[in-house]
């Protein structure tokens, strides 16, 4: 009797786990099938009306790099917007020597990127809108063509398009970066590609997001949410405005350079992410019931996968409690809920390093993973306990996003 009521508790205990590694499966397994697409055709068009915003706070020291690489890439009729927002240092000047349109704001309680984006929305909306809007992190940089083809692809599929937003490894950084580099790849690149193969929407991730001008104005973009890209992805699919992924575009940028930095940001992505899964993951299941739209269904599969560290950890987790079972005598196809994620994660993260991450690690530092994540796993408690509802910069060592 208690090997059955230990066995139905792991099980239940490793069912959501079960389900985000076959999820990331078959996301790995959909973009490793992937065939290489032809380049699209350079359309510069688009941008004649076409407004990029970048929000910024206290970024004067590399705001100028930014613009620089977004001016390289306008046409004549792209208007570049900086929103200083709550600055305390030179950015709105150093912006303006740079030829942008400059918003400043200031308000205290209202802090975030989410209202920062609001304020040049609205501002917009008081005049000729554009026909595109384009959001760019100010500690960003884009690959050539990219503006051209986010524009284009969200006027020409009349919704919401997310760049590949990759996080870039320094010339010989630690293995811990690189380790970082391929988590962010996996999660920005590898998984929206395979779920845009599988049908599904493709989340928000942030520097990138590229909306038709009728759709940003009618999504409440005025949030202090820790993750507002994410949230905002998840609302417009709601809305019925799905995420498109468009791998070709690629926007950039450098992982803080300083351990409190990283340990930041971090933070704040796990809890916002555990955060959006209690909000927004039943939701987005019930409505693609009621609206027939399986396609939200594999939106809410996506939001359960949790950042890889994590759960590897927890796939290790389900396997030692599965093997102890096995060995104090149960014997049920329950436990294969707890004896399969692990497996399947390895694997699956082992063709898409073959695949996507031979030029970031070696085969060696793979194991490396093992120690990460079970360093990883000390702050689970915290993730689903205690919530995190204010937003906190984290410091790049001078460089810093709104």
């Amino acid at each position: 009797m208690i090997l059955t009521v230990a066995t139905l508790a792991l099980f239940l205990a490793s069912l959501p786990v079960l389900i985000a590694s076959v999820t990331l499966a078959l996301q790995l397994a959909a973009a490793a099938a992937a065939r290489p697409s032809t380049p699209s055709p350079v359309d510069d068009s688009a941008l004649a009306n076409c407004a990029v915003i970048i929000p910024a706070h206290d970024e004067e020291a590399g705001i100028s790099d930014t613009l620089a690489s977004i001016k390289a890439q306008s046409v004549p009729g792209t208007r570049v917007i900086v929103v200083a927002d709550n600055c305390t240092d030179a950015t709105a000047a150093v912006a303006r020597a740079a030829g942008a349109e400059v918003l400043e704001r200031t308000d205290p309680v209202r802090r975030g990127k989410g209202y920062a984006l609001d304020h040049a929305v609205r501002a917009l909306g008081r005049g000729a809108a554009p026909s595109v809007v384009i959001f760019i992190d100010a500690d960003c940089w884009l690959e050539p063509r990219s503006l051209s083809l986010l524009a284009a692809a969200a006027l020409k599929r009349d919704r919401p398009v997310q760049a590949c937003y990759l996080m870039v490894a320094a010339p010989g950084a630690d293995v811990r970066e690189r380790l970082r580099a391929f988590a962010f790849r996996v999660r920005n690149l590898v998984r929206p590609m395979g779920s845009q193969r599988l049908g599904f929407p493709a989340p928000l991730t942030g520097s990138g997001m590229a909306f038709p001008w009728r759709l940003i104005a009618a999504v409440p973009l005025a949030s202090g949410h820790i993750v507002e890209d994410l949230k905002l992805g998840m609302d417009s699919a709601l809305a019925g405005f799905p995420v498109s992924f468009c791998a070709e575009a690629r926007v950039l940028s450098a992982f803080p350079q300083t351990r409190a930095g990283v340990e930041t940001q971090t933070a704040r992505w796990e809890h916002g992410h555990f955060q959006l899964m209690r909000s927004h993951a039943v939701r987005l299941i019930v409505t693609a019931i009621r609206r027939r739209q399986p396609a939200l269904a594999g939106l809410a599969l996506d939001l359960l996968v949790p950042p890889i560290g994590l759960l590897f950890g927890a796939g290790m987790l389900c396997l030692m409690a599965g093997l102890i079972v096995l060995g104090l005598g149960a014997r049920s196809w329950l436990l294969l809920a707890a004896v399969i994620p692990l497996p399947l994660i390895v694997s699956a993260l082992f063709w898409t390093w073959l695949i996507y991450g031979r030029n970031l690690l070696q085969s060696r530092e793979l194991f490396l993973l093992l120690i990460h994540s079970v360093a990883k796993m000390r702050r689970l408690p915290g993730l689903l306990g205690r919530r995190e509802h204010l937003w906190v910069r984290s410091d790049r060592g001078g460089k810093e996003s709104s």
